[in-house]
């Protein structure tokens, strides 16, 4: 058996849902299940929550019991963490460890690949669980992803605009990158950027989306393009600006696996799409369009 962890916001999900969607389509002679305890048992809930279903209609139906994610090798979540609980913990991670055999192996993605090579001829006698660690895009399962939830209201509106100009997106991502070792895009990268895509384009609009709109509103005030700011969609609702992204013509992404399927779901088959060369080669799709910049914003490598 095969458990792939789902774990962190809805981007990172879809990574997590492309892995365990090839290992399905690869491994036919293997059981692939997912784990879902941390959102069944609500421990630590990241972000606005599991979104796959929400979002995009995704029904997993092979969800790993817990006894199965610790005999695989996973962990034990549960919501409380009292004295109690704690005990209750230490017994089931024992638990976990008694049930392991030799062929139970704890994994990061980044280490399937060399992992599964070694092992391909007799891969379906391993119990592993595997931890998200988002290394890749698995291009087959792109097509899951269909946006189910109707937009309304201001979201309809910015659609008819955006879907009316030579629109371009721009994510920011602050929030939690801030001060962090994710930190790393500045103005400099996006004015850049912004200013060589806008001598590709005859009349873009840019349409700023970020965690931080109050940032932007102060910090991209004076570029001298007709722009707007998307502030409206927080919490729960942050997924339509993944949607209205998508709808634009052209993407200006950064270092963020939201920002990433943004582009990535763009169905504009003359769409440009600058990223930031920190952001993994892997991740990217063998999609046209896709150009990339270094951290001064200047355009380094293009198809």
């Amino acid at each position: 058996m095969i458990i792939v962890k789902i774990d962190a916001g809805l981007g990172n999900q879809m990574l997590e849902y492309c892995f365990m969607k090839q290992l399905t389509d690869e491994l036919p002679e293997c059981v692939i299940k997912t784990d879902m305890d941390r959102w069944i048992y609500k421990k630590y809930v990241p972000h606005n929550g599991y979104e796959l279903k929400k979002v995009f209609g995704i029904e997993l139906d092979n969800i790993a019991t817990t006894k199965e994610i610790l005999s695989c090798g996973g962990e034990y979540q549960r919501k409380n963490s009292g004295p109690a609980d704690v005990i209750k913990k230490k017994y089931h991670n024992y638990l976990g460890y008694r049930l392991r055999g030799s062929r139970t192996v704890r994994l990061h993605q980044s280490q399937w690949p060399e992992f599964y090579d070694e092992r391909r001829e007799d891969i379906h006698k391993y119990n592993c669980w595997i931890d998200n660690s988002w290394n890749w895009i698995y291009e087959p399962a792109i097509r899951d992803f269909e946006y189910v939830m109707p937009l309304k209201d201001q979201n309809l509106e910015i659609y008819d605009d955006i879907a009316g100009s030579q629109s371009v997106s721009v994510h920011i991502r602050r929030g939690d990158y801030v001060g962090g070792a994710l930190d790393i895009l500045t103005k400099e990268y996006y004015l850049k950027v912004i200013e060589y895509i806008s001598r590709q384009l005859e009349d873009p609009v840019f349409y700023f989306f970020s965690d931080d709109p109050s940032y932007v509103r102060e910090e991209y005030k004076d570029i001298p393009y007709r722009y707007k700011i998307i502030d409206w969609n927080k919490g729960e609702d942050s997924h339509f600006d993944m949607q209205l992204m998508s709808a634009c013509k052209h993407n200006i992404i950064c270092n963020s696996s939201f920002s990433l399927w943004g582009a990535v779901l763009n169905k504009n088959p003359e769409k440009t799409v600058i990223r930031p060369v920190v952001l993994s080669e892997a991740l990217i799709p063998k999609q046209k369009g896709w150009k990339t910049a270094d951290l001064k914003g200047e355009i380094v490598a293009q198809p």
